[in-house]
């Protein structure tokens, strides 16, 4: 009981909040396939995203009493590193949809799992242990006690390798699966950059000349866009940059969504035009209920329900990030940051996707979007959040009464 105390009471309010409006909005997006999915289909989807929201509740709740940072270590985080990978090449047992095999079927009630969307969080927890633990392991002497020049270069080798290449080559093989292997570009972008914002707070000194990299690596990646677009991107990422250019180039094909998700913010503007009103979730915006739901919760509730999304989801990254800051144990503040990009990236990329300012990925918008994966996934990650906020609380607590 103390220890839920001890948790942040205005993320879970933040939480609650976005999950209440998910449910209300994944029935509203809902009724507009009612025609061709059944009559019961929106109350289908609202009766799914409440069990996905209580399920995630109960391991929110499990995890933020239990979880500790030393639960990975020397001993498991190579075993948990084996089982995600494995369970992200398992999805190729089963048949692509939309060019993506990223989900596991065939499970009770003919629900599926997309494994690469808690390998985002895994993946933060592992690198907080590599990226802390590993640089202590293999801190280096002086050099004048080593036996020989040679020793001293070889412990500067093992110590590059463990500090430096070992957390490199365990994100891109992760990345790698996810992008080539399982073609999920979207979740590949989003895995890559929380991985970096994990190492870009990472304290040894051994890793800033990996971060001025990095930053240098970021930077001409997005000046040479136009590069990239003309002559290495292909297919249907190069469709989906065509249709970012040129909302209007295909409405009827290609950028249908695009298009009808702006119609649908202009026909919000400020007041919007009343909950269950939309009138582009009927067959203009297919599956509107998922990552596009952020355009009929525009339309139907105008800036209101902007503030219901951006509000909630500021409260949670601030949180995250200020405990992040002024946490006392470094992999807290790895694995917070990490949790606190997570749910930037995703409000980011959702939002400038439909929105146009960006190139439209296809990811959920977390807690909002209709989906068992991503919900739960979300709910895991502010557990795995609040055990370590309740820590350092805790901790704060005590010196306090010292």
């Amino acid at each position: 009981m103390k220890r839920y105390k001890s948790q942040d009471r205005l993320i879970f309010l933040a939480i609650t909040v976005l999950s209440i409006l998910g449910i209300v909005m994944v029935g509203s997006a809902s009724i507009g396939a009612a025609t061709t999915n059944g009559s019961t289909w929106a109350i289908t989807n609202i009766v799914k995203q409440l069990v996905f929201c209580l399920v995630g509740l109960f391991l929110m709740i499990v995890i933020s009493r239990l979880y500790n940072s030393a639960i990975i270590n020397r001993r498991t985080w190579i075993i948990v590193y084996v089982i995600m990978i494995g369970l992200l090449l398992s999805c190729l047992l089963w048949t692509a949809e939309k060019g993506t095999q990223a989900w596991i079927r065939g499970l009770p009630f003919g629900l599926t799992l997309q494994p690469s969307e808690f390998s985002k969080i895994v993946l933060v927890m592992i690198l907080a242990y590599l990226l802390v633990d590993m640089p202590k392991k293999y801190r280096l002497k002086h050099p004048t006690t080593y036996r020989s020049l040679q020793s001293y270069e070889n412990a500067l080798k093992m110590r590059r390798i463990h500090c430096i290449y070992k957390p490199l080559f365990v994100v891109l093989v992760a990345i790698a699966v996810i992008a080539l292997i399982q073609n999920d570009t979207g979740t590949a972008v989003i895995t890559l950059a929380i991985c970096l914002a994990s190492f870009f707070v990472a304290k040894e000194r051994i890793y800033i000349k990996v971060q001025n990299l990095m930053l240098i690596g970021v930077a001409v990646v997005i000046v040479t866009l136009p590069l990239w677009y003309n002559f290495i991107i292909k297919g249907y990422m190069a469709t989906r940059f065509q249709t970012w250019l040129n909302p209007l180039s295909d409405v009827t094909n290609t950028s249908q969504q695009v298009a009808n998700a702006l119609i649908a913010i202009t026909n919000g503007g400020i007041f919007g035009v009343g909950l269950g009103n939309s009138t582009q979730k009927f067959g203009y915006i297919p599956e509107a209920h998922n990552d596009f739901i952020s355009s009929i919760i525009l339309e139907e509730l105008g800036l209101i329900g902007l503030a219901l999304i951006l509000i909630p989801y500021i409260i949670i990254i601030y949180r995250l990030l200020k405990y992040a800051k002024y946490a006392s144990d470094p992999k807290t503040t790895i694995v917070l940051t990490g949790i606190a990009s997570y749910f930037f990236l995703h409000l980011f990329i959702n939002l400038g996707g439909v929105s146009g300012l960006i190139p439209m990925t296809g990811v959920p918008l977390l807690f909002v979007s209709s989906g068992g994966s991503s919900t739960m996934a979300a709910f895991v990650a502010i557990g795995v959040a609040q055990a370590l906020i309740s820590k350092e609380n805790k901790i704060a607590e005590m010196k306090s009464q010292s």
